[in-house]
């Protein structure tokens, strides 16, 4: 056998094309995409591509010079710290790509490689010690990704960018400084990027408060700022979610699952772009929606699969079947126009049948 603190990592993820013509991007093409500012965008429903600014030749059906999409089809961009931080927008995401067919792209800041503490579980599956921090930082990383893929696949994901910014400590401080070891300008520019060229009609962030992790905060005020230099006319809908329980206290720090009572956020002061709406929403996607053959089923059965795909995170295991609701907030950047089309997309998810039609 070999020696578990030498053995090689999992291969790098490799390009892979789902049935819905999903691309979902290698660590290599990511890190060449952050370089290069390249960005995948679609054609239509069964053609993907990839195009580099600033020409981005896609076809008239995408860069008509519209401010926003007028398509019945939303598009969606998620932005997450970690990768297992997609399982926050899992029953809406889920939802929204398989029965409304919508295109989604996630861009993720972290490689994730600070979530070894957890890991005692996965040790034997991955035939190292991962849970020996100088090991976990050489090959989390790669395993972490290949983790996300499995997730994306089940989430419908189109297209899932890795900035690969070292995944360095945790603090709750709410103005903790920039992360050691983080490029900013270079996250910057790719958010800018990806907004100015990716023409979403909806931008889904951690919602940042002074109980959340400050990579998860860091990654949606970045975010914020990026959407705030848009002309107003180009900015997408900005939404935070927050997961909210029918049952018991809420959660730990830095991840936390609330009572269902509890408001959304009012922002945090030291950050104006924060604050939020209040003539609109919040938006609830309840996760407990009954499904399927004498309603036994419901959306916890997806999150727990996204869920189980990330078996290096032991505590994320633990969080199965917790949080019921999925509670979206307009940020006060949206304007009035981006607020009716998240008002719609909301109704539409709440409304919308999914699976197959009984002629498939």
């Amino acid at each position: 056998m070999s020696n578990p603190t030498t053995a090689p990592p999992p291969p790098n993820p490799v390009a892979w094309k789902g049935n819905r013509g999903t691309i979902i991007r290698s660590a290599t093409e990511s890190r060449n995409a952050v370089k290069s500012n390249t960005v995948s965008r679609s054609r239509n429903a069964s053609e993907r591509g990839l195009a580099t600014h600033p020409t981005l030749d896609v076809g008239s059906d995408v860069h008509d010079g519209r401010p926003m999409s007028d398509a019945p089809v939303p598009r969606l961009l998620l932005v997450t710290a970690h990768p297992d931080d997609e399982t926050m927008f899992a029953g809406a995401v889920f939802q929204a790509t398989h029965a409304l067919s919508a295109e989604v792209d996630l861009v993720v800041l972290t490689n994730g490689e600070g979530g070894f503490r957890y890991a005692t579980l996965a040790e034997p599956l991955y035939g190292l010690r991962l849970t020996d921090e100088a090991v976990a930082r050489a090959h989390l990383p790669a395993i972490r990704k290949q983790e996300l893929l499995g997730a994306a696949r089940i989430l419908g994901l189109r297209d899932c960018v890795f900035l690969e910014q070292p995944d360095t400590g945790y603090s709750l401080a709410p103005d903790a400084p920039a992360p050691e070891g983080w490029d900013m300008e270079a996250v910057r520019h790719r958010l800018r990027a990806q907004l100015e060229h990716g023409r979403h009609d909806f931008v889904f962030v951690m919602m940042p408060t002074a109980r959340t992790h400050a990579h998860h905060r860091l990654s949606a005020l970045l975010t914020l700022e990026a959407i705030a230099a848009l002309p107003p006319e180009a900015r997408p809908a900005v939404l935070g979610v927050s997961l909210h329980t029918r049952h018991g206290a809420p959660q730990p720090d830095g991840y936390p699952i609330l009572a269902l009572d509890t408001p959304a956020s009012e922002g945090l002061p030291p950050h104006p772009l924060t604050a939020l709406r209040t003539d609109v929403g919040p938006f609830d996607f309840d996760r407990t929606r009954p499904l399927g053959h004498g309603g036994r089923l419901d959306f916890h059965v997806v999150v727990n699969w996204l869920i189980a795909e990330h078996k290096s995170q032991g505590f994320m295991q633990r969080r199965m079947n917790v949080a019921d609701v999925e509670r979206y907030a307009c940020f006060a950047l949206t304007s009035d126009a981006g607020a009716a089309r998240a008002r719609d997309l909301f109704a539409r998810l709440t409304t919308s049948e999914i699976g197959l039609s009984r002629n498939h």
